[in-house]
C-alpha cells in the first residue's frame, strides 16, 4: 500500500481500524459499525476535537492534493462522513457532499477504485447514496450489488462482507426510491430550511417517508 499524507493516515486509522493496511480484502469487522453508525454524541465530539480542523480546511477548498488511492478515501471520508459529525444539526452537515461525490466519482470511473480494497471502498460508493439525483442513486445501488457479486469470490471467507454489502445495496435502493418519488429527501427539508409539500410533511409525520 502506498504513503499517505500523515493526517490522511490518521484519519484512515481511525475511520478502518488501526491496522488497516494490513486488512484482507475479505476483511470485515462488525464491531466497527457501531462507530459508523451508532456512535452518537460521543464520536462526534471525538471527530469534532481530532479532525474538526482537517474538515474545515476542506470546507474553504483545500486537501486537493488528496487526489488518489487511499488519501483520496480519506478526503472523501472527510467530507462526505466527519461534516456530518462535526456539524451534526445543521445544514453544513451536507455541504461539501458534492466534493465528495465528484471525487468519489473520478475514482470510481478510472477504475481506480478498484485499487482499494471492498471493506475500504464501500466508503468511495456513500456519497452516491447521500446524492438527490436519481441517476446517482442508481449508480449506488449498482455498485453495492456489484461489490456483493465481488466479495462472493473473494477466496479466505467474503461472505460476511458481501453480506454488508447486499445490505448496503438494499439501503441504497430504499434511497433511490424516495429520490425517484419525491425528488429530493423530504427529511432533510427542514435543515436545508426548504418547504415540505403537504404531502412530504405527512409522510415525515406517519413514517412513510423514511428519516435516513
Amino acid at each position: 500500500m502506498e504513503s499517505v499524507d500523515p493526517r490522511a493516515e490518521d484519519i484512515l486509522k481511525y475511520w478502518l481500524g488501526t491496522d488497516y493496511r494490513t486488512h484482507p480484502p475479505h476483511f470485515y469487522d462488525k464491531t466497527l459499525s457501531k462507530l459508523w453508525f451508532n456512535g452518537g454524541s460521543a464520536v462526534d465530539e471525538v471527530v469534532r476535537e481530532r479532525f474538526g480542523e482537517v474538515v474545515e480546511e476542506a470546507a474553504a477548498g483545500g486537501l486537493q492534493q488528496w487526489r488518489h488511492g487511499y488519501e483520496a478515501l480519506a478526503g472523501v471520508i472527510v467530507r462526505d462522513q466527519f461534516t456530518r459529525n462535526v456539524f451534526r444539526g445543521t445544514s453544513k452537515m451536507c455541504s461539501l457532499d458534492q466534493e465528495a461525490l465528484s471525487l468519489a466519482r473520478r475514482l470510481v470511473d478510472s477504475g481506480e477504485a478498484q485499487q482499494i480494497i471492498p471493506p475500504h471502498r464501500v466508503w468511495l460508493y456513500m456519497p452516491y447514496m447521500h446524492s438527490e439525483a436519481l441517476q446517482d442513486q442508481q449508480e449506488c445501488v449498482r455498485l453495492f450489488r456489484e461489490l456483493e457479486a465481488e466479495c462472493r469470490q473473494l477466496p479466505g471467507g467474503g461472505e460476511p462482507m458481501a453480506a454488508r454489502a447486499a445490505d448496503s445495496a438494499r439501503y441504497a435502493a430504499a434511497h433511490e426510491a424516495v429520490i425517484r418519488r419525491w425528488g429530493r429527501f423530504p427529511h432533510r427539508n427542514a435543515l436545508l430550511g426548504r418547504d415540505s409539500t403537504p404531502e412530504e410533511a405527512a409522510g415525515l409525520q406517519d413514517g412513510t417517508i423514511p428519516n435516513f
